[in-house]
């Protein structure tokens, strides 16, 4: 494990709904020119994060929106954050719907190099501004590990050719913290290897339209008992008492993948649904910081505003990233 990386995150936010997430209809370029202003940047450094995800959606993508994610890298580097630039939505990896299709990216050659070509764009107009690293795919879904495996060593090794910043690479199954234990490392120190933390699914998504297949219409409080048998992805159920106890033992497959090949790992996405009692919330994100603190996980929180878990909306949520 090299020094740098390992101190390169600590506490970071995603800026999803920028560059991400768009609803029909929406206003482009008046959308992209005002979601995040220079203020947002501000407090949010001042607030103690030294990072921020953002995450775009390879449709957006154009010769006029090309140049305003240029300008906007640049101005949250200027503010001394650093960027994980991730794909968060990207040629043959679309997951939404009723049910989990395997994804047509690990299968297609053809949809692989329209991928690469994308990245190969994006990294020939940023590279060269400070503090960047790149997150190639969000949330995968591959029903074989070793496809999937294969595919994450294809990826730095084409990375590699064009860049040699940081990389974040994806656990498998919706990126789950279950999935490290099928997971392969890469021969390439300056990587961080990310996972979402969303446990359990039937409280941090309770009354979320988005959920397929599971029945998350109840309101659930934490800590507390979960009586529905809803499933991870890898197919635990999360029936039972859920507190801090249960929440760190979730951790187990991460913590022990980063020990045994010592690596890095980091928490890219966590949070609870605003439907969700706001105290619970509250109980929730306290204690999942208090775990990571211990374990000395970066992570970065969703969301910094909107999408349904935003930061900036409640005064409660904001003090406790401060307090930690």
């Amino acid at each position: 494990m090299i020094d740098e990386p390992l101190n390169l995150y600590k506490k970071g936010v995603n800026l999803g709904g920028w560059f991400s997430h768009l609803l029909p209809n929406t206003q482009i370029n008046s959308h992209l020119s005002n979601f995040i202003k220079k203020k947002d940047l501000e407090d949010l450094a001042k607030a103690g994060f030294d990072h921020v995800r953002l995450p775009i959606d390879w449709q957006i993508l154009s010769e006029s929106t090309l140049p305003m994610l240029e300008k906007a890298v640049s101005l949250i580097s200027s503010h001394n954050l650093k960027i994980q630039l991730n794909l968060h939505y990207s040629p043959g990896l679309e997951h939404q719907g009723p049910q989990i299709i395997e994804s047509k990216l690990f299968h297609s050659e053809s949809i692989q190099d329209q991928f690469f070509e994308i990245w190969k764009n994006l990294l020939s107009r940023l590279e060269n501004i400070p503090g960047l690293a790149y997150e190639p795919i969000n949330e995968p879904w591959c029903e074989k590990n070793q496809t999937f495996n294969q595919f994450q060593h294809h990826i730095v090794k084409t990375f590699r050719n064009f860049t040699k910043s940081p990389l974040i690479l994806s656990s498998n199954h919706f990126a789950s913290v279950h999935s490290f234990s099928s997971l392969e490392p890469v021969s390439d120190q300056n990587v961080f290897y990310a996972f979402h933390f969303y446990s359990p699914l039937s409280f941090t998504h309770q009354k979320a339209n988005w959920i397929h297949g599971v029945d998350v219409s109840e309101t659930v409080d934490y800590p507390g008992q979960v009586q529905k048998p809803i499933q991870n992805p890898i197919g635990k159920k999360e029936l039972g008492n859920w507190d801090m106890t249960r929440l760190e033992s979730e951790l187990k497959s991460a913590l022990d993948f980063r020990n045994k090949y010592q690596v890095n790992i980091i928490c890219n996405e966590f949070g609870v649904y605003e439907k969700a009692p706001l105290q619970s919330r509250v109980n929730w994100l306290k204690d999942t910081l208090s775990i990571f603190k211990k374990h000395h996980i970066p992570y970065t929180y969703w969301n910094y505003k909107e999408c349904g878990f935003s930061y900036i909306e409640s005064k409660q949520i904001q003090a406790l990233f401060t307090e930690m």
